[in-house]
């Protein structure tokens, strides 16, 4: 358990951290917070920094799932940011940054002819395949889309495929093109924690437009 590390000196806890961090392969390292300042880093070892100077949504006294991009290691890459408060005033948590980079190359990589886009959307910010994150999002008007919202995190998968009439001259199997359109929200439920910093939640129910993750 990650939470009660919280307000410990940071040399005695930074080789939890990255014990942990090794552990959840998606992660690429984890914070310790108090009174709001980031203190300790699996990474970097004691740290003084404001996490608000870091990212604007911090602290909160909820959990947060926030879709954001790199400010420390691969500065620029797209990282999807776990928030654990463990204090009733927010002040204090975990923060998990999950290397979402490489997952996204493989699970929004539309999946051609039935699938020409996937999107992650994350609160108010966007996630394509090939591209970095973003805070306004367009799509193709000849494009069928297909949404599929997550019942345990607040993340949407948007996927695009082609219209009515395209879609016909393909004549994909059914079958199929179910498949093809679940895969990625499939994958996207072993991104999201289910509460416990410590622990990733995988789904094992999916389906098309609506079901549960």
């Amino acid at each position: 358990m990650l939470q009660p590390l919280v307000g410990q000196p940071c040399l005695q806890v930074q080789l939890a951290l990255r014990q942990q961090a090794a552990i959840l392969q998606t992660v690429r390292s984890i914070a310790l917070i108090k009174d709001g300042i980031l203190y300790c880093s699996s990474i970097f070892g004691s740290r003084s920094k404001p996490v608000r100077d870091v990212l604007q949504e911090l602290p909160a006294s909820t959990a947060k799932l926030i879709l954001s991009t790199d400010q420390w290691l691969l500065k620029g890459s797209p990282v999807l940011i776990q928030w654990y408060p463990v204090s009733q005033d927010g002040e204090d948590g975990v923060v998990e940054i999950i290397n979402i980079d490489l997952i996204a190359r493989m699970i929004l990589e539309p999946q051609r002819p039935l699938i020409n886009d996937v999107v992650l959307t994350v609160g108010n910010r966007f996630l394509r395949y090939g591209q970095r994150v973003t805070d306004s999002l367009t799509f193709d008007e000849e494009s069928a889309l297909f949404q599929q919202s997550s019942t345990q995190n607040p993340f949407t998968i948007t996927v695009g495929g082609p219209g009515p009439g395209e879609l016909a001259l393909k004549k994909p199997a059914r079958p199929a093109a179910a498949g093809a359109y679940a895969q990625p929200a499939a994958g996207l439920s072993r991104l999201a924690g289910d509460g416990k910093p410590d622990e990733l939640y995988v789904g094992d129910r999916y389906g098309h437009c609506g079901a549960g993750i």
